[in-house]
């Protein structure tokens, strides 16, 4: 899936501030795992925004979690939930970094057809290609910002270490950080390593 290098440059910008934002009232800047509630806090803040987050019974395989946005500044993130607690802290995440980044031209009333892309266009990529549907885009950089902001990049240098040493520290470092074993392996794969290196040094230069 082919995304514009200016799209993900100008994620990592909104990453930066939300982290920034999150900073400016945490104690413990340096305390994992980050709390879900100190993220909404920051987005409905930045963003002026009253956001609710509910669990709800619902049938489905691929589908783990929906935001619904409406015109007086309410929005409502809907989380499955049968999900185990690690799944429902990430994918509430997500849902919230939507809020956060998605423009008009990427919401969408069609949740079918958006994630039936996505599961086709699931590899990003800033290399010239076929460009993926503004849906499929913005699940994919949802996805990216919400591991950036649940797994911070300033840790995963020494934990890519850890890993390099013992395979199984992937399971230790899913239940220090309550995010899911499959996304730290995700975050310290070499495709998001170097995604994440060239960003945050163009962001923070």
């Amino acid at each position: 899936m082919y995304v514009e290098s200016k799209k993900i440059e100008n994620l990592f910008r909104k990453i930066k501030q939300i982290q920034e934002h999150k900073d400016m009232y945490c104690l413990n800047k340096e305390h994992v795992p980050i709390s879900v509630d100190d993220v909404k806090y920051v987005i409905s803040d930045m963003y002026n925004l009253k956001i609710g987050i509910q669990e709800v019974m619902y049938e489905g395989t691929f589908l783990r979690s929906i935001v619904e946005r409406y015109n007086n500044n309410h929005a409502l993130v809907y989380v499955k939930h049968d999900l185990a607690n690690d799944l429902k802290r990430f994918s509430a995440t997500k849902e919230l970094m939507h809020l956060a980044i998605d423009e008009k031209e990427d919401w969408s009333t069609d949740g079918v057809e958006t994630v039936s892309s996505y599961l086709v266009e699931m590899s990003l990529s800033t290399e010239n290609g076929k460009m993926a549907k503004n849906g499929a885009q913005s699940e994919a950089l949802a996805e990216v910002a919400a591991i950036e902001i649940l797994y911070p990049y300033r840790f995963r240098s020494v934990d890519r270490e850890k890993v390099a040493a013992q395979p199984n520290a992937l399971s230790r470092l899913a239940l220090e950080y309550e995010i899911p074993k499959f996304i730290v392996g995700r975050a310290l794969s070499n495709s998001h390593s170097t995604l994440a290196d060239k960003f945050w040094k163009l962001v923070t230069e």
